[in-house]
């Protein structure tokens, strides 16, 4: 099995370890292979053990590594095979191209020099990469701002292109320069801790808060942050979760909604007056008041011409100025009161 002269690590050790691993001669041949190696592979111990090690790369590896494993020879030192930037596979029996990871080691046993290799099959992890990596594409097509915060300090530990677009700030300065109390403009640390502390201590599920948002450039944004504190298996760490919605759409269409019903009742305010017994200045100042209302200014009056004299017949205003019944054509008046 493991002769004693390798002095590497006790047999059982090698043999049940996770990972593949081989030592390899100067000339390339494999002389021993443990258990995950041949599983991975799919050589049987008999099928490896004198081959070149080049056996166990694709078509289009081999050339490069006859070169690569020349220079290793000539100055031997522990690093990663190949490119850190290119992909490494192991070919396997059936032609299946396995992609590994493999760390090289030189060793000497009775004067000899050997690689040792360390073989490790990153299937899985590539899977789990390429399947956060779709999620992650999904979620920057998604309008709404997502934020990973940690519970600890509060810093941002994953921002989505939603988050950048609304804050104005990069994904990177989002992870690297701000907290998600740089962020809400309306909370004090204090407040925001006492915000998150029955999502942490799980008293609630989710919670959603209306704030304004921080951006570089302009006034804060008006949002809805609905935050949680999903659960995490293997008692990993766990971040909380922030969907941020920008609701200035919202708002104006509300507000659009308001103005409208005001409008509605002043009418029909107006409309009740005119059918009621009340006098024409009654009605007058319905309408000077429904104006107010609808209007962004301080005040309304409804003026009427009278031997060629200016006369306010009703006034809305909101302060406690009141024109009613004056002549506005007299000098001072107007300016007057209005400074008052």
């Amino acid at each position: 099995m493991w002769p004693d002269v390798l002095r590497l690590a006790s047999p059982d050790l090698l043999e049940s370890a996770p990972d593949g691993y081989l030592v390899v001669d100067r000339t390339g041949r494999i002389r021993l292979a443990n258990r995950q190696m041949q599983r991975m592979v799919g050589y049987p111990r008999s099928e490896l053990i004198g081959q070149k090690i080049e056996l166990l790369l694709s078509e289009e590896q081999r050339g490069q590594h006859l070169l690569d494993r020349t220079d290793f020879i000539a100055e031997p030192r522990q690093r990663p095979m190949g490119d850190p930037r290119a992909r490494v596979s192991a070919r396997s029996k059936d032609g299946t191209l396995v992609p590994v990871e493999i760390s090289l080691n030189p060793i000497e046993i009775a004067g000899e020099q050997y690689v040792f290799a360390a073989v490790r099959d990153i299937s899985q992890r590539l899977s789990i990469e390429a399947e956060l990596d779709a999620i992650r594409r999904s979620l920057d097509v998604i309008d709404h701002g997502i934020l990973l915060i940690a519970p600890d300090d509060l810093t941002i530990t994953y921002a989505n292109a939603g988050a950048a677009y609304q804050t104005g700030l990069s994904v990177t300065e989002l992870l690297e320069q701000h907290t998600l109390l740089d962020l809400c403009v309306e909370f004090s640390q204090s407040r925001l801790r006492q915000l998150v502390a029955p999502l942490v201590s799980e008293t609630v599920q989710s919670l959603t808060q209306m704030t304004l948002f921080r951006r570089r450039h302009g006034d804060p944004i008006p949002v809805e942050m609905t935050l949680s504190y999903p659960k995490a298996p293997d008692a990993q760490p766990r971040p909380i979760v922030a969907l941020i919605r920008n609701i200035s759409d919202r708002i104006r269409a509300e507000r659009e909604r308001d103005r409208r019903e005001r409008l509605l009742g002043s009418l029909a305010a107006i409309r009740q007056s005119t059918l009621a017994e009340v006098s024409v200045e009654a009605v007058l100042a319905e309408a000077a008041q429904a104006a107010l209302n609808q209007l962004d200014a301080q005040h309304v009056l409804v003026v009427s011409a009278s031997s060629g004299q200016l006369w306010c017949r009703a006034m809305a205003s909101r302060t406690s100025v009141d024109l009613t019944g004056i002549e506005l054509n007299r000098v001072g008046i107007l300016d007057q009161s209005f400074t008052n």
